[in-house]
C-alpha cells in the first residue's frame, strides 16, 4: 500500500483532530495513512524563544514528508501561530517539502478587506475602539495570508499535482474567480461512517440518559453542542427557554475553549454572561408559570452545563436528545464539524440563518429547520411547533454526501484522476 500522511492537529480537544481522525480511519481502507500531529502548544506561543522551537517543530515535519505518496494538509490558520508572517512561513515549509500529490484542505477562506474601507472605519470611530480594531485587523492585515496562501499553492501546481479542498460552494467559486486557480474542490465536513448514520436510539437508551443528568422522562431535552464561545449564541437559546413550557431544558454539551483560558481569569466572560441570564429573576418568571411550579419554571433548573465530553459520549448526547439547536451569529466561517455531526445523527435541528448554514443548505436541502440570527422569540415558536419534514429528503442527502465518499472524492484528487 502506498503512504499518506495528513498534517493537523491530532489527539487534542479540537473539531479539527476530531475531523483528522475519522479522516485517518476511513484512509486506512486504502493507504498507510500517518497523522503528522502538530504541536499547538509551540506554534500558539508568541515568546521569541519558544517560536524557535515551533519553526524547528514544523522543519522535522517537513523532512518527514520524503517517505510519502501522497500528504494532506488541514489548514486552519491558527494552527500554525498567530502572526501573519509565522504562519505563511510555516505554510510554505510544508507546501516546499510535500511529494508530487498534496490536497490542502481549507476550514475557512477570508477575502481581505481594505482598511480605509467605509464600515471599516465607522467600526473604529464608533464602540470599543480595541475590540474593533481587533476585527478590523482580522478583515484586513490577517485576511491576506489566505490570498497569499492560495496564490503560492497556485504557483506550485504549475509542476505539482497540488489541490485545494474546501467546504462550501462559494469558497470554490471565490478562489477560482478571485485567484484564477482551477484546481480546487467542494465536499461538505463528515463524521459518521454508515454504521453511526444508521444507529437509532431506543427508549430504554434515552431513559438511562435522562436519568445520568436528573432529567424525568417527560422532560424535552435542547441539545447545544461544541466549545462554548461566544459566536455560538448560547443566548439565543436561553432566552427562547423562557418561551417554552417548564418540561423543556437545555444541556450544554461543551466547556471553554482552551485557547480562550487566561491567567488570573476567574470566569470566561461569555460564560459569566450565561450564567446571568440563567439566574436573572423576571417578570416572566414570577407571573407567568402557566400551572407549573415556580421553581420549575426557572432558569437555572432548566440549564445544565454537562462540560467536555468524549467522542463517543457526544455521541450519545446527539442521538438521546429531542432537538439540536446552533444559534450562531455571523463569523465568516466555511464550516462546522458539529453541523455536520447532528446532521448525519438524523436529530431533530435548528440552525441560525449565518451564511456557513447557508451553504450547508446546498449539500443537505429541506434537511434542517432555520430561524435568524438572535431571534429567540421564532425559535421558541420552532421548537413548540416543530414538524418532522425533513427525514426523506435528509436520508436522500446523506446517500451523496458522507464520509465514504468525501475520502473517495479526496482519494480521486490524490492520485490525480479529477
Amino acid at each position: 500500500m502506498k503512504k499518506m500522511a495528513i498534517i493537523s492537529s491530532y489527539n487534542e480537544l479540537c473539531g479539527n483532530a476530531t475531523y483528522t481522525e475519522v479522516l485517518r480511519k476511513e484512509f486506512s481502507k486504502y493507504y498507510n495513512v500517518d497523522v503528522l500531529a502538530l504541536r499547538t502548544d509551540l506554534l500558539g506561543h508568541r515568546n521569541r524563544r519558544v517560536s524557535r522551537l515551533a519553526d524547528t517543530h514544523i522543519k522535522e515535519i517537513a523532512k518527514k514528508l520524503k517517505g510519502y505518496d501522497y500528504v494532506n494538509i488541514q489548514f486552519e490558520a491558527g494552527l500554525y501561530g498567530t502572526a501573519r508572517q509565522d504562519i505563511i512561513r510555516r505554510i510554505k515549509w510544508l507546501i516546499d517539502a510535500c511529494p508530487y500529490n498534496m490536497t490542502f484542505t481549507m476550514h475557512r477562506v477570508d477575502i481581505a478587506e481594505s482598511i480605509f474601507d467605509k464600515g471599516n472605519l465607522k467600526q473604529l470611530l464608533y464602540g470599543n475602539f480595541f475590540k474593533n480594531l481587533k476585527n478590523v485587523r482580522q478583515k484586513t492585515y490577517m485576511a491576506k495570508l489566505y490570498q497569499i496562501v492560495i496564490l503560492y499553492i497556485k504557483k506550485k501546481a504549475e509542476k505539482k499535482n497540488y489541490n485545494i479542498i474546501v467546504h462550501t460552494k462559494r469558497e470554490k467559486k471565490n478562489i477560482q474567480q478571485l485567484y484564477g486557480f482551477e484546481k480546487v474542490y467542494d465536499f461538505p465536513i463528515t463524521f459518521m461512517n454508515e454504521k453511526m448514520r444508521k444507529r437509532k436510539s431506543d427508549e430504554k437508551e434515552r431513559e438511562l440518559f435522562r436519568r445520568k443528568y436528573g432529567l424525568n422522562f417527560e422532560d424535552k431535552i435542547i441539545g447545544l453542542f461544541g466549545f462554548v464561545s461566544e459566536y455560538k449564541g448560547h443566548e439565543t437559546a436561553i432566552r427562547a427557554l423562557k418561551l417554552l413550557p417548564a418540561e423543556y431544558k437545555i444541556i450544554i454539551f461543551g466547556s471553554q475553549h482552551p485557547m480562550s483560558i487566561m491567567q488570573n481569569t476567574k470566569v470566561d466572560p461569555y460564560i459569566d454572561q450565561l450564567i446571568h441570564i440563567i439566574t436573572e429573576d423576571t417578570e416572566y418568571e414570577k407571573n407567568n408559570v402557566k400551572g407549573k411550579a415556580d421553581k420549575e419554571q426557572k432558569l437555572e433548573n432548566r440549564v445544565f452545563f454537562a462540560g467536555s465530553l468524549g467522542d463517543e459520549e457526544f455521541i450519545d448526547a446527539l442521538y438521546c436528545c429531542d432537538f439540536a439547536v446552533l444559534p450562531y451569529v455571523e463569523t465568516n466561517q466555511s464550516g462546522s464539524g458539529i453541523a455536520s455531526l447532528v446532521l448525519e445523527s438524523k436529530i431533530k435541528s435548528l440552525y441560525s440563518n449565518n451564511y456557513a448554514f447557508f451553504e450547508l443548505k446546498k449539500y443537505y436541502p429541506y434537511s434542517f429547520e432555520s430561524f435568524d440570527i438572535g431571534n429567540y422569540c421564532e425559535l421558541a415558536y420552532k421548537i413548540l411547533n416543530y414538524k418532522d419534514i425533513y427525514k426523506d429528503s435528509l436520508e436522500e442527502n446523506l446517500k451523496i454526501y458522507n464520509l465514504e465518499n468525501n475520502v473517495l472524492f479526496q482519494k480521486k484528487i490524490l492520485e490525480g484522476n479529477m
